[in-house]
């Protein structure tokens, strides 16, 4: 049993397991700070921070059928991932600078959620593809690495939110520019997106 364990240590499991975490924490760890955030921007309302809730869910289906179809072009599954994995780095510093939009700050928050709704989507419909990719001369560890994968999916879905209350420690001021309770989960997601393109090219 030891051995069925080995495959799945594979710096690009490793790799995959730390994206799917991301992608499913990325919609909870906003939620702490997310209303007051928008409420605070400029064009800021109630109805455009129900129109910003839901958008993710948009972004995921919209995400799962785009980068899902891709999976099986030339695009190749660990392209598509590395593809799903920008739009949430996309997504991530639209949240993270939206206040430098001025006007548009809010519209910009909308669009930044739908990008990382994306990345979430495809990440789902394209992880598991990956997984028999890589584990096809390992069968007897795919199972297990299923298990894993949803395993992971659901605690990154839980821990979530708990991560975004962290957040309230940040307050650091560049400048005229400010990182603080309610950009800086934009900038942590953003930045774990960043190493997991560099962990999929290295691996």
């Amino acid at each position: 049993k030891s051995g069925m364990w080995a495959p799945l240590r594979h710096p690009s499991l490793v790799a995959l397991y730390f994206a799917c975490f991301m992608s499913c924490a990325s919609f909870g760890i906003v939620l702490p700070s997310l209303a007051p955030y928008v409420l605070a921007l400029p064009g800021g309302s109630e109805s455009m921070l129900a129109m910003i809730v839901s958008i993710y869910s948009v972004g995921e289906a919209v995400g799962a059928i785009w980068l899902g179809y891709l999976s099986s072009s030339p695009v190749g599954i660990k392209g598509t991932l590395i593809l799903g994995v920008a739009c949430g780095l996309l997504g991530s510093a639209l949240y993270a600078t939206a206040s430098l939009f001025g006007s548009h700050a809010a519209p910009v928050v909308l669009l930044g959620r739908f990008a990382q709704g994306l990345w979430a989507g495809g990440a789902q419909s394209t992880q598991q593809a990956y997984v028999a990719q890589r584990l096809a001369s390992y069968p007897d560890s795919l199972s297990l690495a299923n298990v894993l994968i949803n395993a992971i999916a659901v605690l990154g879905f839980t821990i979530g939110p708990a991560l975004g209350i962290v957040f309230h420690l940040v307050d650091v001021n560049f400048g005229a520019y400010r990182i603080d309770e309610l950009n800086a989960p934009g900038y942590f997601v953003g930045f774990c997106c960043a190493a997991t393109i560099v962990m999929f090219v290295l691996y």
